[in-house]
């Protein structure tokens, strides 16, 4: 089951190969919006750098990919158990209405995050 739900979208998690790929969909999030951001390469050296630390978890959306779900995991107040939190969200303008970006409950039910706990 899609963990983002929705029809035909590929919903995977994101590797340090696809750190070119997460840099490209952040910095284009971020300059849609007029906010400062690194260059793309200077974004996916320190993407690839979380990721190969696991110090995130992204979530890529479609083959391109057309949108992300960035997730940060820290140590839990209440419980021993990591807490998730949402960092980024982004889907391409042009896919906004056809893609899946609004249910993120992935963040506590996909299985990158339950094998953290």
């Amino acid at each position: 089951m899609n963990p983002l739900g929705g029809g035909g979208s590929r919903i995977r998690a994101g590797d340090v190969g696809d750190a070119d790929a997460i840099a490209r969909l952040l910095y284009d999030f971020n300059t849609e919006y007029d906010e400062p951001a690194p260059e793309p390469e200077a974004l996916a050296r320190r993407v690839g750098e979380l990721l190969a630390q696991n110090q995130i978890t992204v979530l890529l959306a479609g083959d391109r990919p057309d949108g992300l779900a960035v997730l940060r995991f820290r140590p839990g107040i209440w419980t021993r158990a990591l807490e998730c939190s949402l960092a980024e969200l982004y889907v391409v303008p042009g896919m906004r209405r056809r893609m899946p970006g609004a249910r993120v409950d992935a963040c506590g039910y996909g299985p990158r995050a339950r094998a953290r706990r």
